[in-house]
């Protein structure tokens, strides 16, 4: 494997505060997802462990939602229950 490309302390700092942002974007749908609809945040936690874990679920595209990520399918009335079906096969499978 290559040696990695360095990064400068700037570029390092740059990196650390987007980091720190996309983070606390997460946390915060999450947060609101906890406060919205209960049953799909405690079915996400079953099936995926962690609140870190569900938040980069809840942004991530997937191919059973069509490529979108499941966090705006959430927004549409019959997005609901797609994405509830989708984390408790998840969660029978073990998946994570």
């Amino acid at each position: 494997m290559p040696d990695p490309i360095p990064i400068t302390p700037a570029a390092r700092q740059r990196l650390e505060r987007a980091i720190l942002l996309e983070i606390d974007r997460l946390s915060d749908a999450v947060w609101e997802l906890r406060q919205v609809d209960t049953e799909v945040f405690d079915v996400g936690m079953d099936a995926l462990g962690s609140e870190p874990a569900l938040a980069m679920w809840l942004v991530q595209p997937s191919s059973a939602l069509g490529g979108g990520s499941p966090l705006p399918v959430l927004a549409r009335p019959e997005g609901r229950k797609e994405v509830l079906g989708l984390l408790e096969a998840l969660a029978e499978a073990g998946q994570f």
